[in-house]
């Protein structure tokens, strides 16, 4: 099964409003974007990464769904989701409703 990651990386924004100049000095800068999927590639170009992964069936290829590219120096961080622990199982007797 593959895992999920999250890429934190650098995009540009648009403010369609009237600024006055020390506002436009206060958002002259890039936003953080996280971005929560499947990595399909990372290396040296780039990374892309997509909302939604479907397993080979029937002996055909995965295919993936929602594909986003960042560029490798907009990338801030990349990250593999960690596997969340099993709850212990306990001894509590079965509720019947």
């Amino acid at each position: 099964m593959k895992r999920q990651s999250l890429l934190v990386w650098k995009d540009a924004h648009a403010c369609l409003d009237e600024l006055a100049s020390g506002d436009i000095v206060a958002k002259h800068h890039p936003i953080a974007v996280h971005t929560f999927g499947y990595i399909v590639r990372s290396d040296e170009v780039g990374v892309s990464i997509a909302a939604e992964w479907l397993p080979a069936a029937n002996g055909g290829e995965e295919t993936y769904r929602g594909i986003t590219f960042v560029p490798r120096s907009l990338v801030v961080q990349e990250r593999p989701k960690r596997r969340s622990r099993k709850k212990a199982e306990t001894n509590a007797p079965e509720v019947l409703a």
